[in-house]
């Protein structure tokens, strides 16, 4: 399931590795969102939204 950052909410669990152009992940499966989590998710998203 795919999920925009600005849905993400402290607390909730990746339930599959995030992964950028790479095949190493950025947030590996099972981490529970922090908001430091969810931060670096949107500026992640930003910046390869605007490549």
């Amino acid at each position: 399931m795919r999920v925009h950052p600005s849905q993400l909410t402290p607390g909730y669990t990746l339930l599959h590795d995030v992964k950028g152009k790479t095949n190493d992940p950025i947030m590996k499966q099972g981490t529970i969102l922090t908001d430091l989590h969810i931060k670096i998710l949107k500026s992640f998203f930003d910046r390869g939204s605007t490549s």
